[in-house]
């Protein structure tokens, strides 16, 4: 039996150790651009991420070029999960292109490194009826946002259980959580620090986002809800292994 445990580790860390390895991030990023990485193998994630890069561009582009004063336009990327299963990368863009105020987008997205393809939630997690949408066109489809009544509930009773929830706070937020799960949108991460399942709602305004509060779903919870140990064994592998970086330790 020890000897069994022994191998399982062994092909752990050997998995996780060779996740890492074969990921190459960009060296000479534009200033304010940190580019998506690319894998050694895996071509159709990378064209994931070429699609990815091409975008960031694209409006970096029209940003700079259209905004006029005090314009800018940077962006970071996180890396919440790095394994041998899965992928997971987080864009943040902090912009100011014109108008009367500056904006932050976070998107989350995961790839499934056996199917190349973004992370089927719905085969994964079949009990929360994770459906994954696409709510606008400049929407990357690997973004993982999706309508999950059974996760949205979860995450309003989580938010609104928080002792250290101030009054003024509900007050003034807690109707943007809304009364009926099924309309609304979620994003979800693998996140391999908090050894947990990222989830946040996915449509707040610019006046509400400061009302966003991501909170981090337990795998054991997870799993409670219906999520498959397929999907968070490897998370949690992840975390033993500290599998996961910063955008501040990407290029070092």
């Amino acid at each position: 039996m020890r000897l069994a445990t022994a191998v399982i580790t062994v092909l752990i860390l050997t998995g996780s150790a060779h996740a890492q390895s074969d990921i190459r991030w960009s060296a000479d990023s534009q200033s304010g651009f940190t580019r998506a990485p690319r894998l050694i193998v895996h071509e159709t994630i990378n064209a994931d991420l070429s699609r990815i890069d091409s975008q960031g561009e694209f409006l970096r582009r029209e940003c700079l070029a259209d905004g006029g004063e005090n314009v800018f336009w940077e962006r970071d990327i996180d890396a919440p999960m790095i394994g041998p299963r899965f992928l997971g990368l987080t864009t943040t863009t902090s912009s100011y292109c014109g108008g009367s105020h500056p904006d932050i987008d976070t998107r989350p997205m995961t790839w499934d490194r056996l199917t190349d393809a973004p992370l089927d939630w719905s085969t994964l997690w079949p009990a929360a009826q994770v459906q994954p949408i696409r709510p606008s066109p400049d929407f990357l489809p690997e973004a993982a946002v999706a309508m999950s009544p059974a996760l949205v509930a979860w995450f309003r009773s989580t938010v609104r259980a928080e002792p250290e929830l101030a009054p003024d706070w509900l007050a003034e937020c807690d109707a943007h959580y809304g009364d009926d799960p099924i309309d609304e949108g979620v994003v979800l991460w693998l996140d391999a620090e908090h050894d947990a399942i990222g989830v946040d709602l996915a449509w707040l305004a610019h006046s509400e986002k400061t009302c966003a509060s991501p909170q981090f779903l337990p795998l054991a919870e997870a799993e409670r809800l219906g999520a498959s140990p397929a999907l968070t064994r490897p998370v949690h592998e992840a975390h033993q292994l500290g599998a996961w970086r910063k955008a501040k330790d990407l290029n070092k």
